[in-house]
């Protein structure tokens, strides 16, 4: 039934008035998106050293950070800004970068407008909504470095630049002086970010070039003049730096020689998907970006009147931006004698990735002028990538125990009298950030920075070390990627033949080591004790003060140190399980605490992460009996366990088994990652069978036993002398967990990889399990529900290989 004109009236009065309206909030929405994007797990991530670097410079005062920055290869402008926000906002890792974030926004809201300059309105939305998309652009906004705000103030540059040239180059309209004074202050904001973002300055020159070469003679000169003495401005500004730096700045170079065509492709891969590592993979992916640009100046053969510079104009600006940055920087890194010549990052080619982003809106939305359906092509091949592979920029972004658990170990033990030495002394700005942040001012030592030279050597190790020493008894080291500075070790090896160690804290190649004569190394005097959360308990003669948990999310491969504080009179056996919100037990450390008198007492109960742990919720419960006799108990919550790269997803056993073997080892089921009917698997010769075991420790373990898995077949193999046609032999969970270890109650997943052999036969297998002790190679018998015992293997499942 066709519709009347007057229904046809409504619902164009109708659309009428909902197409303004989405088009008043699509630029509200893109912020919003591109805000929500820079600020999602914004503080989930370890400071790293340019980063603690940063901090480190702006706890001076700001006189004393605008002279380091001038020995220094940054100009100051984003220090001075980090130096004002982190006294209002804090130094958290989400407070501290929360200023990149909003100049990631803002640069974003900037795209657009310079979009609409270049190319109308829908340029600058499609534009800004894909640097708010793109994962780039993100990155940096989640840095805290200087280069999302030298990307703001180069976008700025071009504006202005473009708003003049385009209103009035001739000086008679309305605001011209206003927008060529906003691009002086934008060109030396540009200029006092950092030193390559002189290159917008550059790219404005050239585009003003081409607009007023096209200008008539009269109104030619006086516009040049005036751009001339605008160039002039923004220099003039930036003189006093250059007076003050240049005779301080240091001048080095880690330039490497690098292939301009690999350069190339990491250039087109950052500014597409935002990936900088295996860029080779990721170079087709690339392939769509390129074809929209060429499609989009394929259509410049078709000239047409166009307002404004959207056409030939737009282009040059492009080109020019696009172009002039990775030349300049392949070409710095060609000359290493020059002041600072980096080698070859990422950071320094997101400049013009605003203008990456409008070429591509621009090409879109000529195309559309020509063929609508082969424009929404273009945005859905470009849009899909990145939408893709925007996810990945957080897979791994979550705050890891890094030099944290030192600090509160110092700040809670470490007494007046005693020394800290960082070793390798130039880390300092990544130990120094958790130290000061963590530590109260009263509580804080002096961080003697080791070695004092560029290393330690044989020469000058002892001398160095007694210097820093001092004639004290106690000594806390920081042993933070000792390797750099001392590649040989010979300082923990000096400290080691001179002083006892009382305490060593492991955290992966890192520690921290107390030496000296110290019989209760990790007693905390009460009054200046300060846990990260206050526990108040007090219970059978035992009080519990607080507890420290640096991190609230941990995976695979991490180790959980939970610290605990407490006091007490009397001894006492105490039990931490760690355990799952549902009950399930994770792990479990059983510790006796001494009694401490009227001081306190750190504990720290160490936790595994391993592959299988699901992802949840976690929580610790206390146990202990007091000197009453009674038994008593406490909950606190645990970290969250996050799925990671090395996680082994398991939902609840998928083959569930009941078979015991002799020695409190109970194999609770399996998982062969392959259909199963009527307990039979199908497979071909030369295959791999991943087979995951859940094992359960149904008492403590005394030996560490070795797990063998077994293809057994009815055919003679001559390669293996008997019928066994795949086998997998090792420790459990490739030795880093032994049977020694496991805790009653605890599932332990297990895997392992048979491969058949190629040569195998058509027909039916066995798969034989057990476990056996490598001095002796004796099998654990399987015992049976009445506790006799009966073979020395498990069959969890059959297997047909088909040919």
């Amino acid at each position: 039934m066709r519709a009347t004109p007057v229904e046809n009236s409504g619902r164009q009065e109708a659309m009428g008035r909902v197409w303004p309206l989405a088009g008043r909030l699509a630029l509200p929405a893109i912020l919003l998106v591109a805000f929500a994007l820079r600020v999602y797990r914004l503080g989930d991530k370890n400071i790293w050293w340019d980063e603690g670097l940063a901090i480190w410079a702006v706890r001076k005062s700001l006189l004393g950070t605008t002279l380091w920055t001038a020995s220094d290869v940054h100009p100051p402008l984003y220090f001075w800004t980090l130096w004002g926000w982190v006294r209002l906002a804090g130094e958290s890792e989400f407070a501290a970068r929360f200023i990149s974030a909003i100049w990631g926004m803002l640069t974003v809201a900037a795209a657009y407008a310079l979009g609409v300059r270049i190319g109308g309105r829908r340029v600058g939305l499609l534009g800004a909504l894909l640097l708010a998309l793109s994962r780039f652009h993100i990155w940096w906004s989640q840095e805290m470095r200087m280069y999302i705000l030298a990307t703001l103030a180069a976008t700025l540059t071009l504006y202005a630049a473009v708003r003049w040239l385009e209103e009035s180059p001739a000086g008679q309209g309305r605001g011209s002086h206003a927008w060529l004074a906003g691009y002086v202050v934008a060109a030396a904001a540009s200029l006092y970010t950092i030193y390559v973002a002189a290159l917008a300055p550059l790219v404005a020159n050239g585009y003003a070039a081409a607009v007023l070469a096209r200008l008539p003679a009269r109104e030619r000169r006086p516009a040049a003049l005036r751009w001339l003495a605008a160039q002039a401005a923004a220099v003039l500004l930036f003189i006093p730096w250059l007076l003050l730096a240049l005779p301080r700045m240091r001048t080095w170079s880690v330039a490497e020689p690098f292939s301009f065509r690999l350069f190339l492709k990491l250039y087109a891969v950052l500014l597409s998907l935002g990936i900088s590592t295996d860029i080779e993979r990721y170079v087709p992916f690339v392939l769509p970006f390129g074809a929209v640009l060429l499609a989009g100046l394929a259509t410049l053969a078709h000239r047409r009147r166009e307002p404004g510079p959207a056409g030939g104009r737009a282009v040059w600006l492009f080109v020019l931006g696009l172009g002039l940055l990775p030349l300049t920087i392949f070409v710095l890194t060609r000359f290493p004698h020059l002041y600072y010549t980096p080698r070859v990052e990422a950071r320094y080619l997101l400049l013009f990735a605003p203008l990456f982003c409008l070429f591509l809106a621009w090409s879109a939305v000529r195309l559309a002028a020509r063929w609508r359906p082969l424009a929404l092509a273009a945005v859905a091949v470009t849009l899909a990538p990145m939408l893709v592979f925007l996810p990945g920029h957080y897979t791994d972004r979550y705050l890891k125990d890094d030099a944290q658990t030192m600090a509160h170990i110092l700040g809670a033990c470490a007494r007046p009298e005693d020394a800290i030495l960082l070793i390798s002394g130039n880390r300092y700005p990544i130990f120094g950030y958790y130290y000061e942040r963590i530590v109260p001012a009263e509580r804080r030592l002096p961080v003697l920075l080791l070695p004092r030279t560029s290393c330690f050597t044989e020469e000058n190790v002892a001398a160095e070390l007694e210097e820093a020493i001092g004639g004290r008894r106690r000594l806390w080291v920081v042993a933070y990627e000792v390797g750099i500075q001392d590649p040989s070790f010979l300082s923990l090896a000096w400290l080691d033949a001179h002083y006892p160690r009382a305490f060593t804290h492991q955290m992966g190649h890192n520690a921290l080591i107390l030496y000296g004569d110290a019989a209760e190394p990790l007693v905390a005097e009460r009054a200046g004790l300060r846990p990260q959360h206050r526990l108040a308990v007090q219970a059978g003669g035992l009080e519990l003060l607080g507890y420290d948990l640096p991190a609230i999310e941990y995976q695979a491969g991490d180790t959980v140190d939970l610290g605990l504080y407490h006091a007490g009179e009397a001894p006492a056996a105490v039990r931490i399980d760690w355990m799952r919100s549902s009950g399930e037990l994770l792990d479990s450390v059983e510790q006796e605490w001494s009694p401490t008198g009227s001081a306190a007492r750190r504990a720290t109960a160490r936790f595994d992460v391993w592959p299988w742990y699901p992802a949840g919720d976690t929580e610790f419960l206390l146990r202990w009996s007091g000197a009453d006799g009674a038994s008593h108990s406490l909950r606190v919550a645990g970290p969250y366990v996050r799925s990671g790269p090395g996680s082994i997803r398991v939902e609840g056993i998928p083959q569930p088994l009941e078979a015991t073997l002799a020695g409190g080892v109970r194999l609770r089921g399996f998982d062969l990652h392959r259909p199963i009917r009527e307990g039979v698997a199908e497979a071909r010769p030369g295959e791999e069978l991943v087979l995951d075991l859940f094992w359960e420790a149904t008492e403590a373990v005394g030996q560490d036993y070795t797990v063998f898995t077994q293809l057994v077949g009815s055919a003679h193999n001559p390669d293996t002398g008997g019928p066994v046609w795949g086998q997998h032999d090792g420790p459990p969970v490739g030795g880093s967990y032994p049977t020694g270890r496991w805790k009653p109650g605890q599932t332990i997943v297990d895997r392992h990889v048979l491969k058949i052999d190629p040569d195998a036969p058509a027909g039916e297998y066995e798969l034989h399990v057990g476990m056996y002790l490598l001095a002796t190679l004796e099998r654990l018998p399987v015992q049976r529900a009445d506790g006799s015992t009966g073979g020395d293997h498990i069959v969890p499942a059959r297997l047909r290989v088909i040919r």
